[in-house]
C-alpha cells in the first residue's frame, strides 16, 4: 500500500513540475506563479498570532501587509510567544526592527526566525534594540518570546528605503 501512495504522489509531482515548465513562457505560467505566491502567503500568514490573542497591540502599517507595524505591550508575569510580524513568500525584502524592552523581572526576547536560522536581537543597557533584518524567500518571522516577564515592550519594523513590497 505504502508503495502505491509513494508512486501515485511520485506521478503527481512529475506531472506538475512537467506543466510548470511548459508554463514557464507564456501569461497561464505568470498566473500560476502568482497563484503560488497567493497561496504561500496564505499560510505564511497562518503562523501569526491573531490580534485577539496577542499580549499586547500590533498595529500594521498597511493593512495585509505583517511584515510592517508597531507592537506594544505591558504585560505582568508573562511566559508565551508572541508571533507578530512576518509571513511566507518568494519575494525578497529587508526590514528595519527597532525598540525598547523595559524588563521588571523575567525576561523578555526579539526573537528572528529567518527559515530555518533563527537569530535573537539583543537590546543594549538602557533597552533599546535595533537590527536590518535581511528576508530571503520562505517563512520570516520576528516574534516576542517572554519568560516570566514583567515590564513593557516598543517593537516597531519598517520597510527600508528602496525596499519593493
Amino acid at each position: 500500500m505504502k508503495k502505491v501512495i509513494a508512486g501515485t504522489l511520485l506521478i503527481c509531482v512529475l506531472t506538475v513540475l512537467s506543466g510548470c515548465s511548459a508554463w514557464n513562457n507564456n501569461s497561464d505560467g505568470i498566473k500560476i506563479i502568482e497563484q503560488v505566491e497567493n497561496w504561500t502567503e496564505a499560510l505564511g500568514k497562518k503562523q501569526i498570532t491573531k490580534d485577539s490573542d496577542l499580549c499586547g497591540e500590533r498595529t500594521l502599517e498597511q493593512s495585509g501587509d505583517y511584515y510592517s507595524g508597531s507592537y506594544n505591550a505591558q504585560v505582568e508575569q508573562m511566559t508565551g510567544r508572541d508571533v507578530v510580524f512576518g509571513g511566507a513568500g518568494v519575494e525578497e525584502r529587508t526590514v528595519i526592527c527597532n525598540g525598547n524592552i523595559e524588563t521588571k523581572s523575567g525576561s523578555a526576547e526579539i526573537r528572528v526566525r529567518m527559515n530555518e536560522e533563527v537569530v535573537y536581537i539583543s537590546p543594549d543597557d538602557n533597552g533599546y534594540f535595533e537590527k536590518v533584518l535581511s528576508f530571503e524567500s520562505g517563512g520570516n518571522y520576528i516574534m516576542v518570546d517572554y519568560e516570566d516577564f514583567t515590564g513593557s515592550i516598543d517593537l516597531r519594523c519598517t520597510g527600508a528605503d528602496g525596499d519593493e513590497e
